[in-house]
C-alpha cells in the first residue's frame, strides 16, 4: 500500500512538472485536402500542418541541453557505414559513407586490392546532398552497373546505368518510378527491366520490356556503314580483315536481338 502511494505522489509531481513545461497546443483546425494518388482518391484534412512547425520549433528551442544533445547524437550516427558488397566477375562493387560525408558513395575494388574506387558520389550531384543512390544490377561481367537515385528520401527513384570500363555515366534512363526488376542482356547489349511510373496503372507492373543502349546501336550502325565503304574502297585484304574484326562485333549484337 505504502508503494503505491509514492507512486502516486510521483505521478502526480510528475503531471505538474510536465503541466509547467508544455504549452497547451491550440486547437488544430482542419483544412480538408483532396488527390488522386495511383486511382485512389485521398482526402487528407491535416496536410496544412506539414508546414506549420512554429509550435513544435517554440516548445524544442526551450529545451535545455540541446546543444549536448546535438553532439552526442553526432558522434553516434556520424561514422562510416559500408554495405553488403555485390560479385560480378573480379569486382566487388558496394556504397559506402565516410565520416563527414551526407550521402554513401558507390565504391569498387578489384580483386584482392585494398584499393577503392569511387565510381558515382551523389555528393557532387547538382541536386545537392539531397540524393542517395544504391546499387540495383551489375552485369555479370561487371561492366554495367545499374543504380537508382533517390531524392529526399521519395520512395520513387530514377534509374542511371555506369559503364565501369570507361568509368562513364551512359545517358541511358528510366525515369522516376519503381523499377520491380532489372536484368542485363547476356551480351550486355541492353537490359529487361519492369517498371512502374508514379501515379502510372498497376496493372503494367508485370509488363517486361527491353532496352538497347544507345551507345551500342550506333556501334552496330558505324559497323554496317563501314562495311559497306569497305566493299568498295580499298585493298581486299585490309578489307577483309576489317570486316572480319566488325563481323564479330555485330554478330555479338544480333545474337542477342535475334530471341526478343
Amino acid at each position: 500500500m505504502t508503494t503505491q502511494l509514492l507512486q502516486s505522489a510521483q505521478l502526480q509531481r510528475l503531471d505538474i512538472n510536465m503541466a509547467q513545461t508544455m504549452i497547451f497546443p491550440p486547437q488544430t483546425q482542419v483544412e480538408p485536402v483532396t488527390e488522386l494518388l495511383q486511382g485512389v482518391t485521398i482526402t487528407d484534412p491535416y496536410r496544412w500542418l506539414e508546414e506549420q512547425t512554429n509550435y513544435t520549433r517554440a516548445y524544442l528551442n526551450s529545451v535545455q541541453g540541446r546543444d549536448r544533445i546535438r553532439e552526442r547524437v553526432s558522434q553516434l550516427f556520424d561514422v562510416d557505414v559500408i554495405s553488403e558488397p555485390w560479385k560480378a566477375g573480379d569486382r566487388y562493387f558496394f556504397v559506402r559513407r565516410v565520416r563527414g560525408e551526407e550521402q554513401p558513395v558507390l565504391m569498387m575494388r578489384e580483386g584482392s586490392s585494398a584499393t577503392e574506387v569511387r565510381l558515382v558520389d551523389p555528393n557532387e550531384r547538382a541536386e545537392g546532398t539531397g540524393a542517395a543512390i544504391g546499387i540495383l544490377g551489375i552485369s555479370d561481367n561487371g561492366q554495367f552497373l545499374a543504380y537508382c537515385v533517390r531524392q529526399g528520401g521519395d520512395d520513387a527513384y530514377g534509374v542511371e546505368f555506369l559503364d565501369v570500363y570507361q568509368r562513364r555515366i551512359l545517358p541511358d534512363r528510366l525515369p522516376y518510378g519503381y523499377c520491380t526488376g532489372l536484368v542485363f542482356s547476356p551480351t550486355n547489349a541492353g537490359f529487361f527491366y519492369s517498371h512502374l511510373l508514379v501515379g502510372a496503372d498497376r496493372s503494367r507492373r508485370r509488363s517486361v520490356r527491353f532496352h538497347e543502349f544507345h551507345a551500342i546501336s550506333i556501334i552496330a550502325a558505324l559497323s554496317d556503314a563501314i562495311r559497306q565503304k569497305l566493299s568498295v574502297v580499298g585493298n581486299p585484304k585490309d578489307s577483309n580483315r576489317c570486316s572480319s574484326s566488325l563481323s564479330s562485333l555485330v554478330g555479338l549484337y544480333q545474337t542477342d536481338f535475334s530471341s526478343r
